[in-house]
């Protein structure tokens, strides 16, 4: 250890910061434990919208929280995808950043919104989590690029098929 006297304090802008040895301990303690990769972890989640459900979207957020060693999960709701990941803050940052870079081709992203800084819930490791649907609904949804050879297969769409799926979308 450095040999400081207890009386020898730092005043910074908004008054004495402390007592310089361990201010000093302090910074060495952080950088120990970002060396060692210990460093304190974060959490935030992040509501994107637009045209990210049934595009293939959440597998895509799932495949960049693993490449970037982040917990946590993604699950559809009522306006659009909500992630919510833990992990080192620097690592965060990259996945926020690398979310509209490469996403499904289909998917569209509008706007995302997020809140940082929240409790750690201590994920064991990231998953896609089953849609959840409570309050008004507003889902952009994605034109099919074309239909398939099945589908338009003459015959295939009986009356009652088609009533069952029309049941399915009110």
């Amino acid at each position: 250890m450095i040999g400081f006297r207890k009386h020898r304090y730092l005043k910074g802008e908004s008054g004495y910061l402390g007592n310089v040895r361990d201010l000093l301990f302090k910074a060495w303690i952080c950088c120990e434990q970002r060396n060692r990769g210990l460093t304190m972890a974060t959490r935030t989640q992040i509501l994107v919208r637009g045209i990210v459900q049934g595009v293939g979207f959440r597998p895509y957020i799932l495949s960049l929280a693993r490449n970037r060693d982040l917990r946590g999960s993604v699950l559809n709701n009522e306006t659009g995808v909500l992630i919510d990941v833990e992990g080192e803050e620097d690592e965060i940052e990259r996945f926020v950043a690398d979310l509209p870079i490469n996403p499904p081709p289909l998917s569209n992203i509008e706007s995302f919104t997020r809140t940082d800084n929240l409790p750690i819930r201590s994920f064991r490791d990231f998953q896609i989590l089953p849609s959840v649907a409570s309050g008004p609904k507003f889902i952009p949804i994605s034109a099919d690029i074309s239909t398939c050879e099945d589908c338009s297969r003459p015959g295939k769409w009986t009356e009652s098929a088609i009533i069952s799926a029309k049941r399915l979308l009110d």
